[in-house]
Formats: C-alpha cells, sequence, structure tokens
C-alpha cells in the first residue's frame, strides 16, 4: 500500500503499476476524466465510480430557479455528455438515491448502477428522552460557495425567518459552514443571524448539541442530501423541502417537507415550541439512520463489489 506518495504523473506512474490495481475508487465527473482512460489503457482494475449526484441534473435545476440562458443550457450539455462517457466506461456506478440510480439504468440496461449509502456512521445521537430547556436555536449548516447553499440560505432569510420571528422573535438562526460569500455575509446584519464560517467536527458536533431544529431551504439540487442525514444522526429534527429530501421517499411523508415558506415556518414553530412533537420526529429520524446509514450497512454494500 502506498501512503502519503507524491505522484509528478499518475499517467506514468499508472504504466509502471497499474498491473498492480485490483480496484479503483473515482469520484466526481471532472476528477474522474482525469484517469479514466489512463486506468483503462494501463490496469485490468474494477472501475467503481461514485457520482455524489448527477450534477446535469443539478445545473438544470439551478438554471430553472436562478434563470435559464444559452450558457446554463451549454454547461449543463457538456457535463452530461462526460457523466455519459464516464457511465460507460466504468463497471458499477453508484449513486446514493434510488432515482439517481434509475435515471442511469434508463439510458442503458447494460449499465450496473447501485444505490450506495451516502454515508456510513459509527455512533448515533441517542434516541432517549432529553431535557430540551437547552436547546432553542435553528441551525443551517452547509457550504456556502456551493450555489443551492447560497440561495438557500438568502432564501430562509428573506421569505422565511420574518415569519418565524413574529411567532418568536428571540429565536437566533445559525448559518455554519465554510467559505460564506459577501453575500451570505451580508445576512448576518440581521441581528437574528450569525455566519460563522468554517468550524472543526468537534465544533459542528457542539452546534447540534444546541438547535432547537435543524433547517435545509434548498430550492434546487440533486442527490441525497448529506446534511439532511447528518442533522437525523446528532438526533435534532429537520425542516426541508422537497429537494433536501430527494432519496428519501421512504421517510419523506413522515418528516416536515415543505416548498411554500409559510408552512415552512410553521413547520419549524412547531418544533421550537411542541416537545412532544419534537421527541416524535427524533425518533422517527434516529430510527431511519441507524437503519440505514450505519458503517455496517456501507461496508456490508460494498462486499458486493469489492472481493475480500
Amino acid at each position: 500500500m502506498y501512503r502519503g506518495l507524491f505522484l509528478r504523473s499518475v499517467s506514468s506512474w499508472l504504466r509502471k503499476h497499474g498491473q498492480d490495481i485490483d480496484y479503483v475508487i473515482l469520484s466526481r465527473p471532472y476528477v474522474a476524466m482525469k484517469f479514466i482512460n489512463d486506468l483503462r489503457k494501463n490496469s485490468r482494475a474494477t472501475l467503481l465510480f461514485y457520482g455524489v449526484d448527477i450534477h446535469h441534473l443539478r445545473l438544470r435545476e439551478m438554471a430553472k430557479v436562478l434563470g435559464e440562458s444559452p450558457e446554463s443550457h451549454a454547461e449543463a450539455d457538456e457535463v452530461e455528455k462526460i457523466e455519459r462517457y464516464i457511465w460507460s466506461m466504468v463497471d458499477v456506478i453508484y449513486y446514493p438515491s434510488d432515482q439517481e440510480t434509475a435515471y442511469v439504468k434508463a439510458i442503458s440496461p447494460y449499465y450496473r448502477a447501485r444505490t450506495i449509502p451516502l454515508l456510513g456512521f459509527r455512533d448515533f445521537a441517542s434516541p432517549d428522552e432529553e431535557t430540551l430547556s437547552s436547546r432553542r436555536d435553528i441551525l443551517f449548516v452547509g457550504g456556502f460557495d456551493h450555489e443551492p447553499n447560497k440561495d438557500a440560505a438568502r432564501w430562509l432569510a428573506k421569505a422565511i425567518l420574518p415569519i418565524i420571528l413574529e411567532g418568536q422573535p428571540t429565536t437566533r438562526t445559525w448559518l455554519v459552514g465554510s467559505n460564506p460569500t459577501r453575500a451570505v455575509l451580508g445576512l448576518a446584519s440581521e441581528p437574528s443571524i450569525t455566519v460563522t464560517g468554517f468550524v472543526t467536527d468537534e465544533q459542528l458536533a457542539e452546534y447540534y448539541s444546541k438547535a432547537r431544529v435543524v433547517v435545509a431551504p434548498l430550492r434546487f439540487g440533486a442527490g441525497m442530501k448529506g446534511k439532511v442525514i447528518e442533522a437525523m444522526r446528532f438526533g435534532v429534527p429537520i425542516v426541508t423541502t422537497p429537494i433536501g429530501m430527494q432519496g428519501m421517499s421512504e421517510i419523506e411523508s413522515e418528516l416536515p417537507v415543505h416548498m411554500d415558506p409559510v408552512a415552512f415556518a410553521g413547520a419549524v414553530l412547531t418544533l421550537l415550541v411542541d416537545d412532544e412533537s419534537w421527541r416524535r420526529q427524533r425518533r422517527i429520524q434516529s430510527e431511519y439512520v441507524r437503519r440505514h446509514f450505519s458503517s455496517d450497512a456501507l461496508r456490508d454494500f460494498l462486499a458486493a463489489d469489492i472481493a475480500p
């Protein structure tokens, strides 16, 4: 096994060592495209592609919300060509939602596409009852250089939080995550909003431990959302949109999922003040995430494609 190996040229390294490789996991279209031809040429390795989400579908959805243009169509078309090429070149295709897996299979019945657990946790928040007196705030977690998260932060601040503050005027909202843009930082001009920037894993866990409600007000995007699963793992009830619940149809009907800002705000207000609703949703989420996103479930899934 090579540890900490710096390569000036992956191509030349593969020419020398490619036959020693049994399996390769590739991820993200633009990254995979850099290596896939050399891997096929210089090795007999089984190529596994983890797509995270189908990028060209996300780009098309983003354009519908933010405004379509010749440039947006051209970018989505180019990414679609890349993704389809990668699918044709690999042995197994992984996406974290059933919808994306079905989309790939519809392109070609010869593709081996499987729905992979997005995350594999070793530990989870206790589903036991807890005192809620220390929990009072709203939390939104994301990388804020990512367009879906930037748009969600703006929509939350402008369309949803004013309604929430009418009912609970002392509620504070925390926008936690790396690379906040100038526009996102500007949202902190509202006294009820704090933008933290990057936090460590330990600090993030602390924010979850104090949050009363997690929100994921995404208006576009593709694939299963790690932030939604993470909230479930930490045992904090979440309010999101149909975009935020992509790939989780099994539980969608049991959670507050709203595209209308008034309904979204109403669901948050319920969880802020109703302890029984809070505990009931926590139990539902905890059972779901333990069943689908444990490290054991992920290991067993991969074992079907990687020989021991």
